[in-house]
């Protein structure tokens, strides 16, 4: 066994012995009954990744990590994302530009909201920043795609973004394609993502935001509106 198979196994037995059958059908009740758990609560398995670092360092790669993720149960997913973010904060690290392939990949494997949240913000928001020129090529092809999933990391990647780092013609372009697409503008996840992104944006660019939804009152729907509006003062609204 190669001293990277070893790594990734030996992590997976190190979850596995902690597993909680009890919490297990409870955590996958809450999502749906789609996918099998550990039972591994979030302060659990972080105590979990703690113990597992201390003992055997940060020596995995991109295809570790793909191994990890592509476990069927569903800790595994957020164990590969905490592991691939810091390597992505680590300044001993430069990660390559061919890394948004992996986020790629992890995005478009058994997607849902626990997963594609915190690859969009933090993964590959993180990457766009260190490498801009990307965006355009890989959201242009996202927001095409028929996953609704693919399409909400358009609107969400820029949520960690400083002022001076929003592009938001670029976010409000995607926006309004959705609008124009009956059967993603219906689609929960859709409308609660473009909701999210006007609220974060008013943070920064409050009057910006308060004109498109005016603006795009008659084709928002309730729930955009009603999120996209939570910052604003309530006597523009």
């Amino acid at each position: 066994m190669s001293k990277s198979s070893k790594y990734v196994s030996n992590l997976i037995k190190h979850f596995k012995n902690e597993s909680d059958s009890k919490k297990a059908i409870a955590m996958k009740k809450y999502m749906r009954d789609q996918f099998p758990f550990l039972g591994l609560q979030s302060p659990d398995r972080k105590e979990l990744m703690k113990s597992f670092i201390e003992k055997n360092g940060r020596d995995y790669t991109d295809d570790d990590l793909l191994t990890i993720y592509n476990q069927p149960e569903r800790e595994f997913k957020y164990v590969a994302i905490e592991l691939a973010a810091w390597q992505q904060t680590c300044k001993k690290i430069k990660l390559p530009e061919s890394r948004i392939e992996l986020y790629e990949k992890f995005a478009q494997t058994e997607p849902f909201w626990d997963t594609i949240d915190i690859i969009s913000s933090k993964l590959i928001g993180g990457h766009f920043k260190e490498y801009p020129d990307q965006i355009k090529e890989y959201t242009d092809k996202w927001i095409e795609s028929d996953s609704f999933w693919d399409r909400r990391i358009c609107l969400l990647f820029q949520l960690t973004f400083k002022k001076d780092q929003i592009n938001i013609d670029l976010l409000f372009n995607f926006i309004n394609k959705l609008l124009v697409n009956d059967n993603f503008n219906k689609e929960f996840f859709i409308r609660k993502a473009i909701g999210w992104s006007l609220r974060q944006l008013s943070k920064t660019h409050h009057n910006k935001v308060f004109e498109f939804i005016e603006l795009n009152r008659n084709n928002l729907s309730i729930l955009s509106i009603r999120e996209g509006s939570k910052y604003l003062k309530k006597t523009l609204i």
